[in-house]
C-alpha cells in the first residue's frame, strides 16, 4: 500500500508513477478486503489521485491510467461507477490521441460491467465522442469495435445511434476508416432492420462504387451482396442489382472477381433470369481479359455458377466460354480448365461431359498446333478420375490411342504418358490389350522421349 501511495505521488520523476499505476491490479487482487477498501479510498476520496493522475502533465502517466483502467471498471461497485465516469471523460478529452484512442477498449469493459438501462446516458455521450473524434484513429478503433459496442446497447440506440455513426464511417474523409466500414457493413447490417439498411446504409454503398480506392472497391463487392437476404428480392432488384452492375463495370478485375465470390448469396432472392442477364455479360468480360491470371480466377468460380443457374442456362451463356479455355493460348488456363471438369461433373453430371465437352476435345484433336492437340489428352487424364469405366473404355481410350500416331513426338509421348496410368484402372481385357499394344509399338518409337515415357 504505501509502495503504490509512494509511487503514484512521486514528484521525482514520471516512470515512478507509470510503475505505481501498472501494479495496481496485481497489487489489489493480492490486498486483503480492508486493505483494499483503503486502497480504493485513496485513489477516488481522501487522495483523488486517479483525477490527479488523468490530469498529470505528462502523457505517459495519463496514457497508462487509460491502460489500467479497465481493471478498475471490472471492480465496479466497489469502484465508485462516478469515478469511472469521470477518468473516462478525461481520457475521451486528452490532447494526445494516444491516449483517446484507448477510450473504446474501456467502453467495451464498461459495457460489460454496468447494464446499459444505468450507464445509458453516458455510454452514448462516449460513443458520440469517439465517433466524432478529430483523430481517424479513434474512430477507425471504433468502427472496428462496432458490433462487440452493440452487444450491450438496446435495439432503439442501436438504430438511432450507432447506425448513424457507421453510416458516418463509410463516408469518412480518411481512407482507413472508409475501408474498415466497407470491410464491416456487411456483419452490421445483419443488426439492423430492413428500413435502416434501405434508407441509411444503401446511399452510403452507392458513393464507395466509385471510390479512388481500390481496396475500398474490393471490400465493398465481397460485402455487397450479403445484404440482400436481409432485405428481400424486390429491394434487392431496386437498390442491390443497380449497384451491382456499376461494379461489374469497374476496370479493376479484382473487383469484378469479388463479386462472384459471394453470388450465393443473390440468387437466394432474385430470379435466374434477372441474375443471368446482370452476370453474364461480366462473365464475358472477364473470360477476355488480357490477364490470364484473372481468366483463371474467373474459371474457379463456373462449377458453382454452374449450380446456381442450372444446366438450361449454364448452357447457354457460359458452356461457350469454359469451353473456349480448353484452347486458351495460355497453359495454366487450359490446365485449370481441365481440371475443372470434375467440379462441373458433380454439378452438371457425366452426360453433360460427354454431349458438351468429349466432342470440342475430339475437334482439338485435329487442330494444327501441337500444343492443342496435347491440351484434350491432359483433359483425358482428368476425366479419367470421374468417368465411370465403360465410357473410359468406348471413348477415352480409342481418342488416345489415336494421338499416339501424332506427327510431333511431344503429343504422342504425353497420350503414352496417360495410357499407361489408364492400364492400372480399367477392367476391359480387349481394352488393356490395346494399350499394351500401342505402348509396345512406340517402345521402338524413333523418338527417344516417346520410347522412354512408353516403356517407363
Amino acid at each position: 500500500m504505501d509502495l503504490i501511495k509512494r509511487f503514484t505521488s512521486s514528484k521525482d520523476t514520471y516512470s515512478l508513477k507509470v510503475v505505481g499505476i501498472s501494479i495496481l491490479p496485481t497489487c489489489y487482487s493480492s490486498m486483503s478486503s480492508p486493505s483494499q477498501q483503503e486502497l480504493i479510498a485513496y485513489l477516488c476520496l481522501t487522495g483523488r489521485i486517479c483525477k490527479s493522475l488523468s490530469k498529470d502533465e505528462n502523457a505517459q502517466v495519463r496514457k497508462s491510467l487509460a491502460l489500467n483502467l479497465k481493471h478498475l471498471i471490472r471492480l465496479i461497485p466497489k469502484f465508485p461507477e462516478t469515478e469511472v465516469i469521470s477518468l473516462l471523460q478525461h481520457i475521451s478529452k486528452d490532447e494526445q490521441d494516444s491516449v483517446r484512442f484507448l477510450c473504446v477498449e474501456n467502453l467495451l469493459v464498461l459495457g460489460q460491467a454496468v447494464p446499459f438501462h444505468k450507464s445509458g446516458s453516458y455510454v452514448l455521450q462516449l460513443i458520440r465522442t469517439c465517433a466524432e473524434d478529430k483523430s481517424w484513429r479513434l474512430r477507425f478503433m471504433l468502427c472496428d469495435k462496432s458490433l462487440e459496442v452493440a452487444k450491450f446497447l438496446d435495439q432503439e440506440t442501436i438504430l438511432h445511434y450507432l447506425a448513424n455513426y457507421f453510416v458516418n464511417f463509410l463516408q469518412d474523409t480518411e481512407l482507413e476508416v472508409r475501408t474498415m466500414a466497407a470491410a464491416k457493413f456487411g456483419e452490421f447490417c445483419k443488426i439492423l432492420d430492413k428500413e435502416t439498411i434501405i434508407k441509411k446504409v444503401i446511399p452510403a454503398l452507392k458513393k464507395l462504387v466509385i471510390d479512388t480506392d481500390l481496396n475500398i472497391r474490393i471490400a465493398l463487392s465481397e460485402n455487397l451482396l450479403s445484404i440482400a437476404p436481409l432485405i428481400g428480392g424486390e429491394n434487392t432488384s431496386e437498390h442491390i442489382i443497380p449497384i451491382f452492375l456499376s461494379l461489374l463495370k469497374d476496370e479493376n478485375t479484382e473487383v469484378r472477381l469479388a463479386l462472384l465470390k459471394s453470388l450465393g448469396d443473390l440468387d437466394r432472392v432474385i430470379s435466374i433470369d434477372t441474375l443471368t442477364q446482370s452476370l453474364v455479360p461480366a462473365i464475358g468480360q472477364l473470360a477476355a481479359d488480357k490477364k490470364w491470371r484473372a481468366r483463371v480466377a474467373v474459371m474457379e468460380h463456373f462449377p458453382p455458377l454452374a449450380g446456381t443457374l442450372g444446366e438450361t442456362a449454364f448452357n447457354e451463356h457460359l458452356a461457350p466460354i469454359f469451353l473456349a479455355w480448353l484452347e486458351d493460348p495460355v497453359f495454366s488456363v487450359r490446365e485449370t480448365a481441365a481440371k475443372s471438369l470434375k467440379l462441373l461433373s458433380e454439378v452438371l453430371g457425366v452426360k453433360w461431359i460427354e454431349k458438351s465437352v468429349i466432342p470440342k476435345l475430339i475437334d482439338m484433336q485435329k487442330n494444327g498446333s501441337y500444343l492443342l492437340r496435347i491440351a484434350p489428352i491432359l483433359a483425358f487424364k482428368q476425366m479419367a478420375e470421374f468417368l465411370p469405366s465403360e465410357i473410359i473404355e468406348k471413348t477415352i481410350v480409342p481418342l488416345l490411342l489415336e494421338s499416339t500416331k501424332d506427327a510431333v513426338p511431344n503429343v504422342r509421348f504425353n497420350a503414352a504418358k496417360v495410357l499407361k496410368g489408364l492400364n492400372i484402372i480399367i477392367k476391359g481385357t480387349q481394352a488393356r490389350a490395346n494399350i499394351a499394344k500401342t505402348l509396345s509399338q512406340l517402345a521402338t518409337d524413333p523418338d527417344q522421349d516417346v520410347r522412354y515415357y512408353s516403356s517407363k
